[in-house]
């Protein structure tokens, strides 16, 4: 109920924002708010599929993957994907996807302010995967404030991050945000880049 509530809602702000000319290129002659509300509702009804999946896979493939990996591979552990953690902290999960959005929007939001050559969009993956997870990992750390604040500063931190990594690989293209090319790469990529000219 609350990500058919909260995903209506964005929908429904985006639908108002973006106007009812450009909606109605997509909505079939449907109102635009309506229509809205309605893409709100089926992300809403396929994240719940996809919880649904992942508490089957849980509950059914992982025995199976135990029997097989002590008679054929003694000792392997399963890999499974983020979305895995979400079913164990649902409002968390939730928190942390709108955080990470919001946050996304202002980071990119301060590029366009201060005159970046490079603009890094908001990505659903980082929003969902990234955002969602880090929800269920600040809530059980630092309750409803660590997953509000957290995910937010997080949310932010990524088109900069990404506009950098940008900068560094000499593109001159606007760019996804993504939380791997932002917190990880960058710093990285920055200090090979120290380290070289150090070395001319």
């Amino acid at each position: 109920m609350g990500y058919s509530i909260i995903m209506g809602l964005m929908y429904f702000i985006i639908a108002l924002v973006v106007g009812p000319q450009i909606v109605s290129a997509m909505s079939g002659g449907q109102n635009y708010l309506l229509f809205g509300v309605m893409q709100g509702l089926q992300v809403a009804v396929g994240m719940s599929i996809l919880l649904m999946g992942v508490r089957m896979f849980l509950a059914e493939l992982m025995p199976a993957f135990k029997g097989f990996a002590d008679r054929i591979v003694p000792g392997a552990i399963a890999a499974i994907d983020t979305p895995a953690f979400w079913s164990y902290a649902p409002t968390a999960t939730l928190v942390g996807f709108v955080s990470t959005t919001i946050g996304m929007f202002i980071g990119t939001g301060i590029l366009i302010a201060t005159g970046s050559p490079i603009v890094a969009f908001p990505s659903i993956i980082p929003m969902f995967f990234g955002g969602s997870t880090m929800g269920v990992f600040c809530n059980a750390k630092g309750g409803w404030k660590g997953t509000v604040f957290g995910t937010f500063i997080v949310g932010i931190l990524v088109p900069l991050g990404a506009a950098w990594f940008a900068s560094l690989a000499g593109t001159s293209i606007g760019i996804q945000g993504h939380s791997d090319w932002g917190l990880l790469w960058a710093p990285i990529f920055q200090i090979i880049k120290w380290i070289g000219g150090l070395f001319g």
